[in-house]
C-alpha cells in the first residue's frame, strides 16, 4: 500500500512541476493573483548520535531522521491545500489537509493535520530549537494526546485589542493518530489551545486533550501550560508543563525550560527537563539536560550539535551526543 503512496505522489509532484515550467504564472504583471497556485518543498535531516554507555551496542548511528517532500496550492483566495510525505518514515503520509479562511476571526482544517495540543509538538520540525522534541512531549504524544490525525478543526483570532491577541484553536479528530484505515470505536478525541500574545515578546498557551474509549468507558485527559518569552531581540526563552492519564490510570508528565542565544550565524541554547512516567513516583523520573551549538550558513541549513545528560533515579547519569544537518528544499 505504501509503495503505491509513494509512486503516486512523485507522479503528482512531476505533473505539477511540468505544469509550473510550462509557464503556468501565478502572478501576472498587473500584481493580479492567478490560482491556483503550487509552492513545492521539502526538507533532509541526517543525524550521527554516540552513547558514551559501555554496555551499549551499537553505541553510535548514522540515522535518516526525517526524508520530507510536500506541495502547498492555493486554489483560491481563501481555500489552500497541503500534501506533506515522510519517505524515511512509516507513517509515510504526515499531511493531508484542506484549509478554508472565512476571515482572520475564524478557519476551518479538514483532513490529517496536527492536532491542537503542546506547543513544541506544534512547532514544524525546521524550527525546534533542538535536533528532536523533548521526552515529556514525545510521551504524551504516544498517548495519542497530541500529534497528527484524521479529523476537523476550528481556529482563529478571539479579540485584538492594544497590540494584545487572544487566539483559538478547537478540533475533533478520530484518537487513532492519523491511522489511514479508519476509527476504531465510535467516541472521538478532542483538543482545545488558546494562546495569549503580548505584544510579540511574551505568550501564555493553554492546552487540553480529551478521549473517550467507547469499550471501556473509560474517560481520558491531558492538560498543560506553556509560554514563549522575548526580552530582547536575540534572546529566546520558553518552556511547558503537561499532564496526561494513561490507560492503567496512572498520571505522567513533565515539564521542561529552554533558553537560546543569537549570535551571527551561531546559537547556543540550554534545555532542562524532568519527566515523571509516574508523578506519584519519583522512582520513576527522569531528568534530562541538554546543551546545543547551531550554525545556520544559510537561512534552509542547520547544522547543530547536542549534547545530553541523562539522570534516572538510583541509576548512574550517562551522556548522549548528537549531530544533525538539516537542508530545507
Amino acid at each position: 500500500m505504501k509503495k503505491y503512496i509513494r509512486i503516486y505522489f512523485i507522479i503528482l509532484a512531476t505533473t505539477l512541476s511540468t505544469s509550473l515550467l510550462n509557464g503556468q504564472d501565478i502572478e501576472d504583471s498587473s500584481s493580479d493573483k492567478k490560482y491556483p497556485q503550487f509552492k513545492f518543498g521539502g526538507l533532509i535531516q541526517f543525524e550521527w548520535s554516540y552513547d558514551f554507555r559501555s554496555d551499549q551496542i551499537p553505541n553510535n548511528e548514522f540515522l535518516l531522521a526525517r526524508t520530507r517532500v510536500g506541495v502547498k496550492s492555493k486554489i483560491s483566495e481563501n481555500l489552500s491545500a497541503e500534501i506533506e510525505v515522510d519517505l524515511s518514515d512509516d507513517e509515510l503520509i504526515k499531511d493531508a489537509k484542506f484549509d478554508y479562511k472565512f476571515n482572520r476571526f475564524i478557519s476551518i482544517t479538514a483532513g490529517k493535520h496536527k492536532m491542537p495540543f503542546s506547543m513544541e509538538r506544534l512547532t514544524s520540525v525546521g524550527k525546534l530549537i533542538f535536533i528532536d522534541r523533548s521526552k515529556t512531549v514525545r510521551e504524551i504524544e504516544d498517548l495519542k494526546y497530541s500529534g497528527r490525525d484524521i479529523g476537523l478543526s476550528l481556529h482563529g483570532l478571539l479579540f485584538d485589542f492594544n497590540k494584545i491577541e487572544l487566539e483559538y484553536s478547537v478540533g475533533v479528530f478520530n484518537g487513532t493518530a492519523g491511522d489511514l484505515e479508519g476509527d476504531y470505536n465510535n467516541s472521538k478525541s478532542f483538543a482545545q489551545r488558546l494562546v495569549l500574545n503580548f505584544q510579540k515578546y511574551f505568550s501564555l498557551g493553554f492546552n487540553s486533550s480529551q478521549k473517550l474509549d467507547s469499550i471501556t468507558a473509560k474517560y481520558f485527559v491531558a492538560n498543560g501550560v506553556d509560554f514563549i518569552f522575548k526580552p530582547i531581540k536575540n534572546l529566546y526563552f520558553d518552556g511547558e508543563g503537561l499532564i496526561g492519564k494513561k490507560p492503567n490510570g496512572e498520571l505522567t508528565g513533565g515539564a521542561y525550560v529552554t533558553a537560546e542565544y543569537e549570535f551571527g550565524n551561531f546559537k547556543i541554547g540550554a534545555r532542562f527537563e524532568k519527566y515523571f512516567k509516574d508523578i506519584h513516583d519519583n522512582k520513576n523520573s527522569r531528568q534530562l539536560i541538554s546543551s546545543k551549538l547551531e550554525w545556520q550558513p544559510k537561512k534552509n541549513i542547520r547544522v547543530q550539535t547536542n549534547l545530553v545528560n541523562v539522570r534516572e533515579f538510583d541509576v548512574p547519569s550517562y551522556n548522549e551526543f548528537f549531530i544533525s544537518t538539516q537542508i530545507e528544499i
